[in-house]
């Protein structure tokens, strides 16, 4: 049995509240007297982990070693890449929805570039995107 079984003698209970934008579950746990809470607090410990949550899924696991980082996304082997790309495209295609927006507000490629910053020649692409997309 792993530092992460056998709860179920220590009539352990928790309420998760995930934390899907952190890549984090954070976790009250409701044990049923101090041997509960004693329980969770030497499995962690053992296991030298802290539950968090995958960013695409939403599934939780055990993570050993570094926390993840704020503002960093977190992504489980089994659908990791494909959510991945998935992501990358959906913030690629809102920077490009923003930068087109205030290229229509009036706003230079520099000023753009500056406020967002990005490269200008990324503020060109996403312009040529939309004029080979409408001609």
């Amino acid at each position: 049995m792993g530092a992460f079984g056998g709860y179920e003698s220590a009539n352990i209970a928790a309420v998760a509240f995930a934390r899907k934008e952190l890549g984090r579950l954070d976790l009250p746990f409701l044990a049923a007297g101090t041997f509960g809470i004693l329980g969770m607090q030497l499995a962690f410990t053992l296991a030298q982990a802290e539950l968090t949550v995958y960013s695409g899924c939403g599934r939780d696991y055990p993570r050993t070693g570094r926390r993840p980082q704020a503002g960093r996304l977190n992504y489980c082997p089994d659908c990791g890449e494909r959510t991945r790309s998935r992501d990358a495209q959906r913030e690629f295609r809102r920077v490009d929805r923003e930068i087109l927006g205030r290229r229509d507000k009036g706003g230079s490629i520099s000023a753009i570039a500056s406020e967002m910053d990005l490269d200008r020649e990324r503020i060109r692409a996403a312009i040529k995107r939309r004029e080979k997309r409408h001609g």
